[in-house]
């Protein structure tokens, strides 16, 4: 099992004052990726005003392993709350954020988040899927080499940098309205997950943060 590992805050100012219980609510973010899925969440909680995001620095890659780590820290933080009488040290919601890619065990992942109240946002093949719907509508199938360069046409310096995401304001709706209508694609297709490619819940988190990005 995956160990906790150190935590980048988000946003400007995370300072939490025990006994005190700040306006904003409290989320751990668990990323899949190193560069891209980190950034992005940089990007969503600077432009979020209800809360507050830790992003996990991990070397964890695989969805278990991600979806344990996040049960661990949110049990742990609940038990330093217990501890110290202060409820700013757990957090209101736990994310893991994962690509279907290749991976092994995604049903046992999804599973063991949902027993433990951790939420998921997955994306299918890739995180690029999510990004290049701000740009397009993609409803054919593609694989990961696929979803980039298709960004590529769109981000032509992406990097996998906050910078190379900058192209990405104001374009979020859009980019929400058409995840929506591949899962109702999908739906009517009778294609469930994992087998619903293309496809991206990351809106429902940038929805929970509140991100005006």
């Amino acid at each position: 099992m995956a160990k906790p590992g150190h935590y980048a805050r988000a946003s400007r100012d995370l300072t939490r004052r025990r006994g005190k219980r700040e306006p904003k609510k409290r989320f751990l973010v668990v990323c899949e990726g190193s560069k891209t899925e980190p950034h992005y969440v940089v990007l969503v909680a600077r432009n979020a005003v209800l809360v507050d995001v830790e992003v996990a620095d991990i070397d964890a890659t695989d969805p278990k392993s991600l979806v344990e780590l996040a049960s661990e820290s949110k049990r742990e933080a609940r038990r330093r709350s217990r501890k110290t009488g202060d409820p700013n040290e757990s957090y209101d919601e736990v994310w893991c954020i994962f690509d279907v890619d290749t991976h092994e065990n995604l049903r046992e992942a999804c599973d063991q988040a949902k027993g433990n109240d951790v939420h998921l946002a997955i994306s299918n093949p890739c995180f690029e899927l999510w990004l290049l719907l701000h740009f397009q509508s993609q409803t054919r199938n593609l694989d990961s080499r696929a979803a980039l360069q298709e960004l590529r046409h769109h981000l032509t310096n992406y990097d996998k940098t906050i910078d190379s995401l900058s192209e990405l304001s104001g374009k979020f709706e859009t980019a929400k309205s058409r995840a929506i209508a591949l899962e109702r694609k999908h739906e009517l297709d009778e294609t469930p997950f994992p087998s619903d490619n293309p496809s991206s819940k990351v809106w429902m988190f940038v929805d929970a943060v509140g991100s005006e990005y």
